[in-house]
């Protein structure tokens, strides 16, 4: 999993556990089928990447057990997620159903991995979206993410893995 496919997987991950049932990815999933409920969609809209550091070391960490030292990288990334709720034509949902979930979002900021730190979200209006029969709020989320990594002697590639994450 690339670095920004993990940041947006553990966006996906905290709007779902505050109850929204749809988030998806937007791409490759976007939102061609007809749901009877709305749905979410998580994309990129912008970001640059940075290291932590200098040449992005951040130390070293001893492992008692294995008597070894693991040396620590650190990344931090600049992000503006583009987000797409989507709420179906229905008396149940309507257009109210948009700003609904838009607070389930905001409500589901605190349940971001440690490593995610959000800085602004903000949503533009309501409008009723021809190419999917539905109603959509369109909004985005800027954050500032900290990816870490572990190297040993025998590591060629560092795999970078978002703070607050199992691995």
């Amino acid at each position: 999993m690339t670095e920004m496919e993990s940041v947006i997987a553990g966006v996906c991950s905290a709007i779902k556990a505050c109850g929204v049932g749809n988030v998806f990815p937007a791409y490759p999933y976007g939102t061609r089928e007809r749901y009877l409920s709305p749905v979410v969609t998580v994309g990129v809209k912008s970001g640059s990447g940075m290291g932590a550091s200098f040449a992005e070391y951040l130390g070293e960490s001893y492992d008692r057990e294995t008597d070894r030292y693991t040396e620590i990288y650190g990344k931090r990334l600049e992000i503006t997620l583009a987000l797409g709720v989507y709420s179906p034509v229905s008396e149940e949902y309507g257009a109210n159903g948009c700003a609904s979930v838009f607070g389930e979002i905001v409500s589901a900021l605190p349940a971001l991995p440690s490593g995610v730190k959000t800085r602004e979200i903000k949503c533009g209006e309501t409008v009723f979206d021809e190419k999917t029969g539905m109603f959509l709020l369109e909004s985005e989320i800027r954050l500032t993410a900290f990816l870490t990594a572990e190297s040993s002697d025998e590591d060629e590639v560092l795999d970078f893995t978002l703070r607050g994450t199992v691995k």
